[in-house]
């Protein structure tokens, strides 16, 4: 879905609509077990991985590629105050890809 104002911004976008340099988009595919007890342990668990990813002329920047996404590496972080993050790489490729 597209990302903008609202927190799931489409307004009347065709499918048949093309991606423009400076649109913004989360890719957020999930999934979830249902809450039966035949699933055990894993029953009622539901997990969503985002991607955002902005439109450039110079074709798609995943803005969020530098955050973690293994479970070692976001327990690494969980209570840290997120020092464990490399914000100036994130925006240094921002800023290089151009729009």
């Amino acid at each position: 879905h597209y990302l903008g104002i609202d927190v799931h911004d489409t307004g009347h976008v065709s499918r048949d609509s093309s991606l423009e340099p400076g649109v913004v988009l989360a890719v957020e595919p999930g999934l979830y077990i249902p809450d039966e007890e035949q699933y055990g342990a894993f029953r009622g668990l539901g997990v969503r991985i985002e991607d955002d990813v902005l439109i450039t002329n110079k074709g798609p920047v995943v803005l969020s590629g530098e955050l973690p996404v293994e479970a070692e590496e976001i327990e690494a972080i969980v209570g840290s105050g997120l020092n464990g993050l490399d914000y100036a790489a994130s925006f240094e490729r921002l800023a290089s890809c151009g729009s």
